[in-house]
């Protein structure tokens, strides 16, 4: 008996408690709409907060998101310019917080209080900059496995709008840091650029491409025919070996292709006269190809006379 005046006394009391009124806060972002090509946010409020009153029973069956955005149109916004060329306007929030409130919480007695009530907005002349794009990137590659080219930034550079003032003083423009860890194959992906808030700066994108061409690799060995540099003193020079071997990295899908042909292999002939020997040098290798060693080293000469 005491159980079932206790369930029923209890249950009359959140009854009483519920059918009474509540209020719930709710906070407001604002995002602004239609900025004049020519101008720059320069402050302003981003966002304001909404004191709302609804019944508790309403509340449990309904429920009042804690966080909402609305758009403010600036084009319907008059501005004042001052002395300086800055731009100064007020956001009268009564109306828009009426449509959200109509729009999103129906079940709304009364807006209670909007804090503040009214937004403020400063904005200047606009100003541009091109500046170039800092990545900030790590990686290690697997075993056997190279970069097949040059790592690739799109696009390089970026241009930055805000005041003159502010964009003056920035030389380059940050990504965000990722690290890509141990990678065996081709990394083609985005990241994106370190983004001021306050009104600081724009950007012109919000991220740009990174591509890091990777291959696996295997070992070749050709043997690459020495060609004396042209010189009249040369004619009558006769070097020991007249070939070398060359011993380097190519990508397994360039492992067939890859001939002697494409490589030109000299001597160095500064020290002709002092010396018996000559370094062998390559002046001409694939780009796509990483050199391990050539052997020989030095080649011996003769002069024939």
């Amino acid at each position: 008996m005491f159980l079932v005046c206790l369930f029923f006394s209890s249950l009359i009391w959140l009854i009483i408690k519920f059918s009474q009124d509540y209020n719930v806060i709710v906070k407001v972002g604002v995002d602004f709409i239609n900025v004049p090509k020519d101008k720059f946010i320069t402050k302003a409020d981003t966002s304001f907060r909404i004191t709302l009153k609804a019944n508790g029973l309403k509340l449990l069956s309904n429920k009042i998101s804690k966080y909402e955005r609305i758009n403010i149109n600036l084009s319907n916004i008059k501005f004042n310019k001052n002395p300086k060329n800055h731009f100064f306007g007020n956001v009268d929030l009564k109306s828009y917080v009426n449509n959200l409130v109509l729009l999103k919480f129906p079940i709304v007695k009364n807006i209670v209080s909007i804090s503040p009530e009214v937004l403020s907005i400063e904005m200047d002349y606009a100003y541009s900059k091109k500046v170039p794009v800092r990545a900030l990137y790590t990686y290690t590659l697997e075993k056997q496995y190279f970069l097949y080219g040059d790592i690739k930034i799109e696009p390089d550079s970026v241009y930055v709008l805000g005041s003159k003032s502010k964009i003056e003083k920035i030389n380059f423009i940050e990504t965000d840091s990722i690290d890509f860890g141990t990678i065996n194959t081709t990394i083609d992906d985005f990241l994106s650029l370190k983004q001021c808030s306050n009104f600081n700066y724009h950007l012109s994108n919000k991220s740009v491409k990174i591509y890091i061409p990777v291959e696996k690799f295997t070992e070749k060995e050709l043997k690459i025919p020495i060609v004396l540099p042209v010189n009249k003193l040369n004619d009558n020079i006769k070097i020991f070996p007249d070939n070398a071997k060359v011993t380097f990295m190519v990508a397994i899908k360039d492992y067939k292709s890859i001939s002697s042909d494409m490589f030109i292999m000299s001597v160095d002939i500064s020290n002709i006269n002092n010396n018996t020997f000559m370094p062998v040098i390559l002046e001409k290798v694939p780009p796509f190809v990483k050199i391990n060693n050539i052997s020989p080293e030095e080649v011996e000469f003769i002069k024939i006379k």
